[in-house]
């Protein structure tokens, strides 16, 4: 088993033993005894549920875990695709990091072969954009932190594979180093 995978149940060991009475290990013996290796994400939620009655967020937690835990899930895969997430605070105002993704020609200042198609967007807050011609879909969120600060979270969801995720991770990161040096922060 990868050592990020051992780390990641023991780190949330203390956590999930507080909300449930018990830790990665009991419930993946649990979960196996139950036959969880052969079923679908919604099956192994509806035991958590049904039988031990653990809240909404704890069942779709143990539940994704349990499944990477087993190799019945690859990095990156959601129930409706593969998706990734990159963030980074900025010491700049919502407004104009909000306004280097909206502006095309700000934009191009930092986004290499940018192949967003903006479909929505709530200036200062959000951004929903296609991807090229994939079906792929970026969300960008603003998050102010104090009057200087904004925390941005690119997500892009509905990839086509482990790979494909992982070099669009790559991507965004780099993505967002260019915005940072474009920004002088």
């Amino acid at each position: 088993m990868p050592a990020t995978k051992k780390r990641t149940s023991r780190q949330g060991d203390t956590g999930i033993q507080a909300a449930t009475g018990k830790i990665y290990s009991d419930w993946f013996a649990i979960l196996d005894a139950a036959g969880a290796r052969k079923m679908t994400h919604q099956e192994i939620v509806a035991i958590l549920h049904s039988e031990y009655g653990l809240g909404k967020w704890w069942e779709q937690k143990l539940a994704i875990i349990y499944e990477h835990q087993r190799g019945l899930r690859e990095k990156h895969e959601t129930q409706s695709g593969y998706q990734i997430s990159v963030s980074r605070t900025l010491p700049c105002p919502a407004s104009k990091l909000f306004k280097m993704w909206h502006d095309t020609k700000a934009r191009g200042k930092w986004l290499m072969d940018d192949a967003l198609e903006i479909r929505t967007a709530r200036a200062n807050e959000t951004l929903r954009a296609s991807w090229g011609t994939s079906n792929s879909r970026v969300v960008v969120g603003f998050y102010p932190k104090g009057q200087t600060k904004c925390q941005i979270v690119v997500q892009h969801t509905k990839l086509g594979g482990s790979d494909e995720a992982s070099r669009m991770r790559k991507y965004w990161s780099e993505a967002l180093d260019r915005l940072t040096k474009v920004l002088g922060t």
